[in-house]
């Protein structure tokens, strides 16, 4: 899994270089103000919980267990200018969306999760610990293309300065790379394990293999060089529909905050506004 996302990452970063050696040795192509870049997007990912048949009780013992997982995410960006104040933002990203369900305390012949192997289901004597605590990482892996339309909303007297402002809105396509769920055991170790992750089949929660994501959000560049800018850019994200259909549904969100770096491949001679 881990080897996967380093080679996405790899693959991302070696786009953005090929693109800017490109954009360089080309110079009959012509951009209208357009840039690339490449961000990290620490992130809050969390979930709300519909469960067919379930009592209420039941339910609300779930929705106060489930927590938001915090992990870092990843992406290419590409944006360019549709007029004198909008800007159109799209790219591709990695993200790892779901939520951490915990549970607590852990006792004694506890069911840890009916599809583990033989032999690892219930806690026995022989794991010890103090407070036993499980973290249930539920992970919807997803490739996304976003498309932002922005607006600049830099105040008149600043439109000369090395900083500028923006709001966004849009969506996005995701399409599921894989699935899963990392369990994590704090407090003790059952047969010497400290995590064990269940694939997609054993999860049991059916995720659904494509979503779109509605997103809305605001940016800050700064100037770094001529053509370099720093960008920091907050955003909510929520998918229109729910990102499984087993017994459990999950209706995911997002809440980001991406910092990243533009590179301006704009070869025309205005401006630079992005």
């Amino acid at each position: 899994m881990k080897s996967l996302i380093k080679s996405v990452l790899t693959i991302l970063i070696s786009i953005f270089f090929s693109l800017n050696l490109n954009a360089q040795k080309k110079k009959d192509i012509i951009y209208e103000n357009a840039s690339i870049g490449v961000s990290i997007v620490p992130s809050l990912h969390g979930g709300f919980l519909t469960m067919k048949g379930a009592s209420s009780e039941l339910l609300d013992s779930l929705r106060k267990a489930d927590k938001l997982k915090s992990v870092m995410d990843f992406g290419l960006q590409f944006r360019f200018q549709t007029g004198r104040d909008w800007i159109v933002t799209t790219g591709a990203y990695y993200s790892n969306k779901g939520l951490t369900r915990v549970k607590t305390p852990v006792n004694l012949l506890d069911e840890i999760h009916k599809n583990m192997p033989r032999g690892k289901t219930v806690i026995s004597d022989d794991m010890q610990g103090f407070t036993r605590e499980i973290y249930y990482h539920i992970n919807y892996h997803f490739l996304e293309i976003p498309v932002l339309f922005g607006k600049d909303i830099t105040p008149k007297r600043m439109k000369n300065e090395e900083i500028k402002f923006s709001w966004f809105f849009g969506g996005s396509l995701e399409g599921l790379l894989w699935h899963d769920m990392r369990l994590e055991f704090r407090g003790f170790e059952p047969y010497g394990m400290s995590e064990y992750t269940l694939n997609k089949n054993e999860t049991e929660l059916k995720p659904l293999i494509a979503n779109i994501s509605a997103i809305v959000g605001a940016r800050v560049d700064v100037d770094l060089y001529p053509k370099m800018r720093l960008y920091f850019q907050p955003n909510i994200r929520k998918q229109f529909f729910f990102a499984s259909y087993g017994i459990e549904k999950h209706h995911l969100y997002s809440l980001s905050a991406e910092v990243g770096i533009n590179y301006d491949i704009s070869s025309n001679k205005k401006e630079r506004t992005l």
